[in-house]
C-alpha cells in the first residue's frame, strides 16, 4: 500500500483598487550597464588610480628603507625609479580621469594620459618580473636563517604587491581608454 501525498497549492489573489499604492519588497530600477557606469562615473576610476599610485610610492619608500637595513643592492624595479615616476604618471592620469570638466582638449588629454599610463604599467610589469628573476643576489652572504631570509621574504612580498598593482593600473588605463574612445 502506497501512501499518496497530496500537495495543495494555494494562490493568493490581491485586488488592487485604481488609485491604491502598492509597496513591493524589491523596487524596480532601470537597467544600468557597465558601459553607462564607465561613461558617467569616471571619478571612481580616477580615484582608484590615485590610491594605487599612493600605494606604489609607499612600496618604493619601503624599498628605500629596506636597502639600508637588509641589503647592499637595489632591486632593478627600484633602481629605475619606477615606484616614483610610475606613481607620478598614475596620479596625473587619475586626476585627469576624475575631473568633471568637459571639452575636446580635456578628453584628448585624458586619452593621452591613459595611454601613457598603460605604457608605464607595462614597463612596471616587465621591471618587476625581471626583479623577481634576480632575487638570488639580494643578500651579501647566502644564508638560510636570520635577517637575510626576512629581507628576501619582504622583497618577494613587495614585488608581488607591486606586480599586482601594475596589472590593475594597466587594466584600468586600457579600460578607460577603450570606453572613452567610443
Amino acid at each position: 500500500m502506497a501512501a499518496s501525498h497530496e500537495v495543495k497549492k494555494s494562490t493568493h489573489v490581491i485586488t488592487i483598487q485604481p488609485k491604491q499604492t502598492v509597496l513591493t519588497a524589491l523596487p524596480y530600477g532601470p537597467p544600468y550597464s557597465v558601459l553607462d557606469f564607465l561613461k558617467g562615473e569616471p571619478r571612481v576610476l580616477g580615484a582608484i588610480q590615485v590610491l594605487l599610485a599612493l600605494i606604489t610610492v609607499g612600496i618604493g619608500t619601503i624599498f628605500a628603507f629596506n636597502y639600508f637595513n637588509f641589503s647592499q643592492r637595489f632591486p632593478l624595479v627600484f633602481f629605475t625609479g619606477y615606484p616614483f615616476w610610475g606613481a607620478f604618471i598614475f596620479i596625473i592620469t587619475g586626476f585627469l580621469t576624475g575631473s568633471n570638466r568637459k571639452g575636446k582638449r580635456l578628453e584628448q588629454g585624458v586619452m593621452a594620459s591613459n595611454v601613457i599610463s598603460s605604457l608605464a604599467a607595462v614597463a612596471g610589469i616587465i621591471l618587476t618580473i625581471i626583479s623577481f628573476r634576480y632575487q638570488h643576489g639580494y643578500c651579501q652572504v647566502p644564508s638560510v636563517e636570520g635577517i637575510c631570509v626576512i629581507g628576501r621574504v619582504l622583497y618577494n612580498g613587495l614585488l608581488s604587491v607591486l606586480l599586482i598593482i601594475s596589472i590593475v593600473e594597466l587594466s584600468l588605463a586600457v579600460t578607460i581608454t577603450s570606453f572613452r574612445s567610443k
